[in-house]
Formats: C-alpha cells, structure tokens, sequence
C-alpha cells in the first residue's frame, strides 16, 4: 500500500508542478504512470474490475467533455484522472474528482471576486486533485 501511495503522491506531485508552471502535462511521463498502475493493479492491488474500469472512467468523461468543449479542461486533467482511477477504483476516485471540483470552484470564486479575474481564466486543475487526495487519504486514515 505504501508503494501504491507514494506513486500517487509522486504522480499529482509533478504534474501539479507541471500544470501550475505550463498549464500542460507531459503525455510521455503519464504513459509511464499509466503502464506501472496497470502492472501494479494487476500484480499486487486487486480491485475489483468493475471498480477499475469505473475509476478509469471518469477520467475517460473528462477527456469526452474536453473534446466537446475545448475550453472546458485539459487533456492532461483526463489522463491524470484515468490512472488514479487505476490506482484508486471508482469510489475513491470520485471522491477525489468531486472535492477537486469543489475546491477549484472556491478557488475561482476568489479570483473573480478579489482579484478580478472572469471566467476565461484558466487555473491549473491537478493541483487541486492532489490536496483531494490528500484529503481523501487523511479521512480514510
């Protein structure tokens, strides 16, 4: 479990810097993310499929509505998104989507209300999906 988190940790951690500094996220390191939350489900975690396949499919709805509304999100946010599905099952990744969400609108609120920004602004998503987890893996503690 410990290994489980800290490749979680480590894969918000640098796509949090990433998104935060570029606004993007590297495909390529993202794969490698990807194929090692596939190796490690299959080889020592074992969620359920069913669990599997629904965590991966948020992620799989966000890159749906990326491409449907450009402005929407990013790519990378999907992506992300997939493999903590991988990582997670669907309970705790929704859980994580849904708190990322809530805090990103706060966040937004603030910036169009004190610093005067409107909603054309573009916030980095992922950093708000790593203090969820973070939250997420507190509570269940």
């Amino acid at each position: 479990f410990i290994i489980q988190l800290l490749i979680v940790l480590w894969l918000l951690g640098i796509s949090s810097i990433e998104d935060l500094k570029t606004k993007k996220v590297s495909g390529f390191y993202l794969i490698g993310f990807a194929l090692l939350a596939l190796y490690l489900q299959i080889r020592h975690i074992h969620l359920p499929l069913a669990s599997v396949l629904g965590g991966a499919a948020i992620g799989l709805i966000f890159i749906g509505i990326t491409i449907l509304r450009m402005d929407a999100m990013g790519l990378g946010d999907g992506m992300v998104l997939i493999i903590l599905g991988i990582f997670l099952g669907f309970r705790q990744s929704l859980e994580v989507m849904i708190i990322a969400i809530f805090l990103a609108a706060i966040y937004a609120l603030f910036l169009m209300v004190i610093r005067k920004k409107d909603r054309k602004t573009e916030i980095a998503f992922i950093p708000f999906l790593f203090i969820s987890f973070l939250l997420v893996w507190i509570y269940e503690r």
